[in-house]
């Protein structure tokens, strides 16, 4: 369940911010993040709302790993130390 998660955050947050040169800074994205799920959102709207809060469009791509480009994976890896209840369904994830 965790690595599903996990996966579909990042896939999520990847698919929406790699069209073009551009990096999810994951010290802004954790946060965004988790305020978001705490709200009430989705896993799949909290992370848009963070990838769109998080994108700097002046850094250049960084390498994937699996598919998933390594900005992406640290920012759902930092979303989960800074909020693990979201990762283990103790926050509702509709």
């Amino acid at each position: 369940m965790k690595k599903l998660c996990i996966f579909g955050i990042a896939l999520t947050a990847g698919l929406s911010a790699q069209a073009t040169a551009m990096q999810v800074v994951p010290s802004v994205f954790a946060p965004a993040f988790c305020a978001a799920m705490r709200s009430g959102m989705s896993i799949g709207d909290a992370s848009r709302f963070a990838t769109r809060a998080s994108i700097d469009k002046s850094l250049p791509p960084v390498p994937k790993i699996d598919g998933v480009s390594i900005d992406v994976k640290l920012a759902v890896y930092e979303a989960a130390a800074l909020c693990p209840s979201a990762f283990t369904g103790g926050i509702s994830a509709k």
